[in-house]
């Protein structure tokens, strides 16, 4: 499923919901998952969904997010994460 993004006189511009998720994966360690991905017009922000095991730590989690949230601003995507 393609994701639209953005629109000017010259076209458009969609993203891959699986190329993203695959992107995502590589900057996540196991068992940390990203199970969904979706991307909001209105807000022009790229939500993330990541799952993460039952008594992961806060600070474990927090360099996750970090990271995945930097590598993907590096695209110029706004990103917003969820757990």
């Amino acid at each position: 499923m393609y994701l639209f993004w953005k629109r000017n006189s010259l076209g458009g511009i969609s993203i891959s919901a699986e190329g993203m998720r695959s992107f995502v994966k590589n900057y996540l360690s196991k068992p940390y998952a990203c199970d969904q991905i979706s991307l909001s017009k209105g807000e022009d922000c790229l939500f993330v969904l990541i799952t993460y095991p039952e008594g992961a730590s806060s600070i474990d989690m927090e360099m996750t997010e970090t990271r995945v949230k930097s590598k993907l601003e590096s695209l110029g995507l706004n990103v917003r994460i969820t757990w």
